[in-house]
């Protein structure tokens, strides 16, 4: 019996913390740097037992790849910064929001060469997927103003807000682009044309993104149908803030929507089908602050592996996963059926 209750004991130790926490460290700063240097991590995403991130170290950057996520993890440098300054002439890159896979690549937009890039995940060979010139040749403007908002579509084109023209658009194929909101309709239904944070999509091929002067989330149905998905009141009265702000928005596997919500510091969570009434706090600002990212701030980036959402900080922190609460209890229960059987 005393063993049995010393064996309780240990899984309560063990059990309490992640609890309150809700999250731990699944990849570690020095496995991100992958051997180079870093202060700023910016963005990641996950394919599989495979991460990617990209890390700056004072306007030098590059793109590591993490390998045999659930084992012994090893990682190397995908994109050296040389390499990215030979093809870019950028000594620097930012792509905050939308980082993500497309079949064989990773691809963004970098708002400082303005363009869509893909990197083959296997060989590292960078190319222009959507070049400046195509895309102010669509919107008529002199110059490109690639921002953080940006996503990949399902259909594994780019999606991106661009600022000279103030409206959404999106690749569609190698040198393509076309508008996919324009700022008329932005204004139409927003009553401006400025959007804020990051992009996601759901699995009814939906396209969210956030406007920081309404304080509100907005959506493109797949048949092109806008709306208003979230206002200011049904964020805040779940926060308890006097404003709603944006970072990433994710659609994960499980059917649901993730964003960093920036005034209350909180990852949030809403089902597509009924936003609404179902939008929540996933994980508080209290519960990121305790645990291992040591902070709530500058969340840039999700994304999701072994059913279970990951974020990062942009600070000098790797990457960290959210375990659902049923797991942890699931694993306290499989303790407890072990004192059982014995």
């Amino acid at each position: 019996m005393k063993k049995a209750i010393a064996i309780l004991g240990m899984l309560a130790l063990v059990a309490t913390p992640a609890l309150g926490v809700g999250y731990q460290e699944l990849v570690s700063w020095d496995l991100v740097q992958a051997g180079g240097m870093g202060t700023s991590h910016w963005s990641h995403c996950i394919e599989g037992q495979t991460a990617y991130s990209t890390v700056s170290a004072g306007g030098f950057p590059h793109i590591s790849k993490i390998q045999n996520l659930n084992g012994v993890q090893t990682s190397s440098i995908l994109l050296s910064s040389a390499d990215w300054y030979t093809a870019s002439g950028q000594t620097s890159m930012s792509n905050a929001n939308g980082f993500g896979v497309s079949g064989d690549y990773l691809q963004w937009i970098d708002t400082g060469s303005d363009q869509v890039w893909r990197l083959h995940k296997d060989t590292g060979v960078l190319t222009p997927y959507v070049d400046q010139a195509a895309i102010m040749a669509l919107t008529g403007q002199t110059k490109v103003g690639g921002l953080a908002s940006q996503t990949v579509a399902p259909n594994g084109e780019h999606v991106f807000y661009e600022g000279e023209s103030d409206s959404i658009l999106i690749t569609t194929g190698p040198g393509a682009v076309e508008v996919l909101v324009s700022d008329v309709e932005l204004t139409a239904l927003m009553t401006n044309d400025g959007v804020s944070g990051g992009m996601g999509y759901d699995a009814a091929g939906t396209l969210y993104w956030g406007d920081g002067t309404t304080d509100a989330m907005y959506g493109r149905a797949n048949d092109g149908t806008l709306s208003i998905i979230l206002d200011t009141a049904d964020i805040t009265g779940v926060t308890g803030a006097s404003a709603a702000g944006f970072g990433d928005i994710f659609g994960a596997p499980d059917g649901n929507m993730y964003f960093y919500e920036s005034t209350s510091d909180s990852i949030m969570r809403f089902d597509p089908t009924n936003p609404a009434n179902s939008i929540m706090t996933y994980i508080s600002k209290a519960e990121l602050d305790a645990g291992p990212a040591e902070g709530s701030t500058k969340i840039t980036t999700f994304g999701w592996y072994d059913g279970n959402l990951t974020f990062q900080r942009y600070n000098e922190y790797g990457i960290f996963v959210v375990p659902e609460p049923a797991s942890l209890a699931l694993l306290a229960f499989g303790g407890l059926v072990v004192l059982r059987r014995r």
